[in-house]
């Protein structure tokens, strides 16, 4: 079975740190891990990353995919949806939603 390894984003996110300390931790060798030669990507073992953990007596901050926003207000979720491609019943992305602000600034008239 093959190995699992994870990106300083996500070690990152699994220590509650910034991405910025998470690399430093890196580039210092407190976390175990390999550097791509060529695009400078890190690979961290899960394995790695847990040793690491139990060494300091570090418990995780559960690790979630980002979610895509969406509204919870069901007329401005109707408006935002059509004015994003939907049908009106979906709701909206936040992508969708700054267009539907910008659609609607760019048709106000100014007295």
């Amino acid at each position: 079975m093959a190995e699992e390894f994870l990106t300083s984003g996500q070690v990152a996110r699994l220590l509650g740190i910034s991405p910025r300390t998470a690399r430093r931790y890196l580039t210092k060798g407190l976390i175990p891990a390999e550097q791509n030669r060529l695009t400078g990507r890190w690979r961290v073992s899960k394995a790695a990353l847990t040793w690491f953990m139990k060494k300091h007596n570090l418990t995780p901050i559960p690790f979630e995919e980002p979610r895509r926003q969406t509204l919870s207000d069901s007329s401005d979720a109707e408006a935002a949806g059509h004015a994003a491609g939907g049908n009106g019943r979906q709701p909206a992305t936040a992508w969708g939603v700054a267009e539907f602000g910008l659609a609607i600034a760019s048709h106000k008239s100014i007295d």
